[in-house]
């Protein structure tokens, strides 16, 4: 026997299909918010980053380089050449002249220029040769303690974004317990107005009513609470929205490293314990000077001096006198004293 649909079964069909169809089209419009929504969430990545470009200790480690920095360069200029020009001039009310044979001569004209130039430096000081490698181990120190600084930053900042993204999902929870405790208090008012329950039933729909509303008052104000530290230690306004960190999430199912691996990573990498070898190294054991020891101090100086009389009525200039000298000395230097 065949059977046949019979029309009264395509309405029906029809309505489902076309519930499917709404269903498919509602969720095609909202994507696109939906994705702007997760946008506007801020990332941990980005709260990172924020904080190491606006928090004050971030900025203050990096400023401490720049002086550790300062202070190696100022060490290296004992070393540097030292060059000073001087120059004189000077206008005078009246000229002598001294008439010699048929020429006159002009012993000392209105103007006069004179000027010097000295030169000046240190071949080797080894009584600052320790300065300089100090001001380098401090500087190499210094870059050790900003990353360890901004390290426990990341890690602070870190902490507080996963205790935010947490307390905010459980107001959430706390508005969903609310939600169904007010679901449940209407249906049991319903109930008592039927007669089916009696008042203490609709009693106990009320307290947990209140206890919910009570949760979810208190989440809103850690929440707050939360986000203003989080704003605090990235030195901008709060954020409205965490993004959830899908890659803390897979780490966890990870297999972790053996702990002696990793205490021989730590040791390795950690830039405290970098620091401790840094300065307690033996870089300046052998630089080490005890009191009484010479210490031998070359340097080397040149002079050079030039003196210009201008002749009547600014046509001549004769050269007075001009001359250098150079000098290279060796310095026994005791206890910070030059003793030869």
């Amino acid at each position: 026997m065949a059977h046949f649909h019979t029309p009264s079964h395509c309405p029906r069909g029809g309505a489902a299909w076309s519930s499917r169809t709404a269903a498919g089209l509602l969720l095609l419009i909202l994507m696109p918010a939906l994705a702007a929504a997760q946008s506007d969430a801020l990332s941990l990545d980005a709260a990172i980053r924020l904080a190491l470009q606006n928090n004050e200790r971030a900025l203050a480690a990096d400023q401490r380089v720049a002086a550790a920095d300062s202070r190696l360069t100022k060490a290296r200029a004992f070393f540097m050449p030292t060059i000073t020009l001087n120059g004189n001039y000077t206008r005078r009310p009246f000229e002598v002249p001294l008439t010699i044979g048929n020429q006159q001569v002009i012993v000392q004209a209105y103007n006069a220029l004179s000027w010097s130039a000295n030169f000046s430096m240190i071949l080797f000081d080894a009584h600052s040769v320790p300065t300089l490698l100090g001001a380098g181990d401090d500087l190499s120190a210094e870059r050790l303690n900003t990353a360890d600084a901004k390290r426990k930053l990341a890690f602070e900042v870190g902490n507080a974004f996963l205790t935010t993204l947490s307390v905010d999902q459980v107001l959430q929870a706390s508005q969903r317990r609310l939600e169904f405790a007010k679901q449940s208090l209407d249906a049991a008012k319903a109930r008592y107005a039927g007669g089916l329950v009696s008042v203490n039933d609709v009693t106990r729909a009320e307290l947990e009513y209140a206890t919910a509303e009570t949760g979810v008052v208190q989440g809103q104000g850690q929440v707050e609470t939360t986000y203003l530290q989080l704003g605090f230690l990235l030195n901008a306004p709060p954020p409205s929205k965490l993004a959830v960190p899908d890659l803390l999430l897979s780490a966890v199912e990870e297999k972790k490293a053996a702990q002696e691996d990793l205490i021989a990573q730590a040791q390795t990498r950690r830039p405290l314990a970098l620091v401790s070898q840094v300065i307690l190294g033996d870089d300046l054991q052998s630089f080490h000077v005890n009191d009484g020891d010479f210490i031998l101090v070359f340097h080397v100086h040149i002079q050079f001096s030039l003196s210009v009389t201008l002749g009547l009525l600014h046509r001549a200039a004769d050269i007075n006198r001009a001359g250098h000298r150079a000098i290279l000395g060796i310095n026994h230097r005791d206890a910070g004293r030059d003793v030869a």
